[in-house]
Order: C-alpha cells, then sequence, then structure tokens
C-alpha cells in the first residue's frame, strides 16, 4: 500500500494539471464577465434616472398630472430648472453638457434661455415619492430646499419648446 503522503501528492498534481486545462476559448473574446452591459440589451436604451444636471422620470405608465409645466429652460446649482423650479423631465430626456443643450423626447433641442411646455405639475420637494429614484429624489430636494416646489413632468409626457 502506497503511504498517504504519496497518493495525497498525486492527486494533488492531477487536480493542478486539470486545473491549468483550457477549453480552447479564447478568454479576452470573453467580455461578458468583465463588461456587464455586453449581456443586457438594454443597458443602453435605458439612461440613468440622475445624471447631472439631468433628473429624469422613472418609467411611465400613462398616468400623471393634469396641469402644465411651462417656462424658461435654466441652469442654477447644478440643477435644470424651469421658471426657478427644479425640474424631473421625462426619461427619454438628454442633455448635452458640450454646447449646454437639452434634447426633448421627440429630438427638439432647447437652449438655456427657451422655453418648455408639457403635462405634468408642481410638488413640494419633500413630498416626493415612489416611482422616482432614491438618487433623483435626494437631488430634487437638494435643488429645491426642504420648502421648495419642483416642476415634474409627466413621464411619457410631449414637452415641447415654446416659439
Amino acid at each position: 500500500m502506497p503511504p498517504l503522503g504519496g497518493l495525497l501528492a498525486v492527486l494533488l498534481a492531477v487536480f493542478l494539471l486539470a486545473a491549468c486545462g483550457t477549453t480552447g476559448a479564447d478568454p479576452a473574446a470573453d467580455t461578458t464577465a468583465s463588461d456587464p452591459a455586453a449581456s443586457d440589451p438594454a443597458a443602453d436604451s435605458d439612461p440613468p434616472a440622475y445624471e447631472p444636471p439631468l433628473l429624469r422620470s422613472g418609467p411611465g405608465d400613462g398616468s400623471g398630472n393634469d396641469a402644465i409645466v411651462q417656462g424658461e429652460v435654466t441652469l442654477r446649482g447644478g440643477c435644470l430648472r424651469v421658471d426657478g423650479a427644479p425640474a424631473i423631465w421625462p426619461r427619454a430626456t438628454t442633455w448635452r453638457d458640450d454646447d449646454q443643450t437639452l434634447v426633448l423626447p421627440g429630438g427638439e433641442e432647447v437652449a438655456l434661455g427657451e422655453r418648455v411646455t408639457g403635462s405634468g405639475g408642481y410638488g413640494a420637494a419633500a413630498d416626493l415619492g415612489e416611482p422616482l429614484d432614491p438618487d433623483v429624489r435626494a437631488a430634487a430636494l437638494a435643488c429645491a430646499g426642504a420648502d421648495g416646489e419642483v416642476a415634474i413632468f409627466n413621464p411619457d409626457s410631449d414637452v415641447a419648446r415654446v416659439d
């Protein structure tokens, strides 16, 4: 009978050789492990809710406020605003930092100082709740202050530039 130490050494050697084996796949070719977006086709289509200075609403369900949000677009205190109130924009809205242009869901571009209109309403920043992203709520509260008001466009609102 072989000594126990010799048997363990043989088993360890077999295990290590098996672990060093390769399946023939090029590890550099597998980008899904190091890049989560590569395995998620929706990763590029759903922007983050809070992308300073832009605050975005959550996904729309067709509901919302019956009022109108309307006014001049400004950038103050790191927040995009409509007539001075921090604004929460529809999800598909984007911001181009290089030329400070707001791009509305329909593709219309709005420069700072121009006016917009869309369905939505106004509410106290302290009362913001679901379905808003927690980062959006925190940023809106920081921009508006505890007693401040926030302009909230409905998630599916057709916001438009007013000429």
